[in-house]
């Protein structure tokens, strides 16, 4: 086990993490100790318990829990006893009363957020009138008209030889022409917009807040596909544990906001 102390914010994250690596100093500016653990040591440092029909976890220590990573190079045991850890951290992060942030919900990390777009329209309360399709190897279309690849656990999308290497399966969508895209970054009540584009008839602020809450996600950057007059946003791509890179142009409100949560 590892001494936490009382002050502690305790970030749950893999080695690399670029999001993790920046928010160590903002925590010790707000007073608090940072400590970074990956998800096997952190869930060995709580316990809970029930007590009168509540479950109690001790130590309440605020949270950042980052995106847990099962190792495919792992051995069997090894594997096993990594999944029984993050199960005890989905717990503890679920059932604590200390902020957390990228809290788990009932259907896990992510909450309900899932690697298809169809899927995450429909989770979310959005129209699923876009066609997702999914094939088994190179099959249709042969080139890269008008359309974006990605294997089932990916999230960015492959390119013509990328897609022509893989053998696995594969999810695609049309993409209209002339597309652009707005990023809007999601935490709790407060959403930041990378480019603020004027969309007609729609809050992309409030329409990303909403589907954050939707899913069940207290932080997400929701990519929305914007057609070219720019009236018809589409839901591109969302993502509960986003880069550092990707928050350039809100990372210092969202930094704040952050903190405050945190330590509150």
């Amino acid at each position: 086990m590892y001494d936490i102390p009382e002050n502690a914010v305790l970030i749950v994250s893999e080695r690399g993490d670029s999001f993790a690596d920046a928010l160590m100093r903002p925590i010790t500016a707000s007073g608090r100790v940072p400590v970074r653990l990956g998800a096997t040591a952190a869930a060995r440092n709580f316990t809970i318990i029930v007590q009168d029909g509540d479950a109690i976890v001790t130590p309440q220590i605020p949270m950042v829990i980052r995106m847990p990573r099962l190792s495919g190079m792992q051995s069997a045991d090894a594997r096993f006893l990594k999944g029984e850890a993050l199960a005890a951290l989905w717990a503890i992060a679920a059932l604590t009363t200390a902020a957390v942030l990228g809290r788990p919900g009932p259907m896990g990390f992510g909450g309900g957020c899932s690697l298809s777009a169809s899927v995450n329209e429909l989770r979310g309360g959005l129209r699923t009138n876009r066609m997702e399709v999914f094939m088994q190897g190179l099959t249709w279309p042969q080139s890269d008209t008008g359309w974006y690849f990605k294997t089932p656990d990916s999230v960015e999308p492959l390119n013509h030889e990328q897609r022509a290497a893989y053998p696995g399966p594969q999810r695609g969508r049309y993409i209209r022409p002339g597309e652009q895209y707005e990023s809007v970054l999601v935490l709790g009540p407060d959403a930041w917009c990378r480019g603020g584009a004027r969309i007609v008839g729609h809050d992309l602020a409030q329409d990303s807040i909403k589907l954050a809450n939707q899913l069940g996600l207290d932080m997400a950057l929701i990519l929305w596909a914007l057609s070219e007059d720019l009236r018809d946003p589409c839901l591109a791509r969302i993502t509960p544990w986003p880069h550092r890179e990707d928050l350039d142009f809100a990372w210092d409100p969202f930094v704040a906001a952050a903190i405050s949560h945190l330590t509150r």
